[in-house]
């Protein structure tokens, strides 16, 4: 019937000629995948995700290196982000942190340029996680909630669908992998 969402019955149905609730679909796409597996002082702008280098890094990516195998800022400054453009606005993404004591780093979602985008981060020095819509440079907070670091690394999960972003860190990192 071309609308996706109802499914005939069988001619030899006791349900027939009534439509039925379509049956429940699953696509399973592949996101890019980056380990960070590279020579301590490697740039983004001098590499591509570990899984699927048809996909490149931009933004800040001089300001980013690889040093033991993680990701981190090579400069100080207040705001700088590196973004992998994978064309998808609702998907679940992933982030490993390890955070300084004053240290904050998160998740860049909805990126139209470096001035416009929304972004998920943990601020470890003011034990906050937040959202935040970034719109000419200016940072509007949506939601932030009061959170007490671990001394491990953390997990960051966003789960985007429409409108609605749902946020998760989980301090057991160790106990899940």
């Amino acid at each position: 019937n071309d609308t996706h969402k109802y499914t005939p019955s069988l001619s030899t149905s006791v349900l027939y000629p009534f439509k039925l609730p379509g049956p429940w679909i699953s696509v399973f796409g592949q996101y890019p995948l980056d380990q960070f597996t590279a020579a301590n002082g490697t740039t983004l702008a001098a590499r591509n995700p570990t899984y699927d280098s048809n996909f490149t890094w931009t933004g800040d990516t001089a300001d980013f290196d690889v040093q033991s195998n993680k990701l981190r800022a090579n400069v100080a400054a207040a705001r700088k982000s590196a973004v992998l453009d994978f064309g998808e606005s609702d998907c679940r993404l992933g982030v490993r942190l390890t955070l300084a004591a004053t240290g904050q780093a998160g998740i860049v979602f909805r990126y139209v340029d470096a001035d416009n985008y929304s972004i998920a981060y943990a601020n470890r020095g003011a034990g906050l996680l937040r959202i935040s819509d970034i719109a000419a440079g200016v940072e509007t907070v949506l939601d932030s909630q009061a959170i007490t670091f671990g001394a491990s690394e953390s997990l960051m999960l966003l789960y985007l669908h429409g409108r609605t972003a749902l946020l998760h860190l989980c301090r057991c990192l160790s106990q899940l992998l």
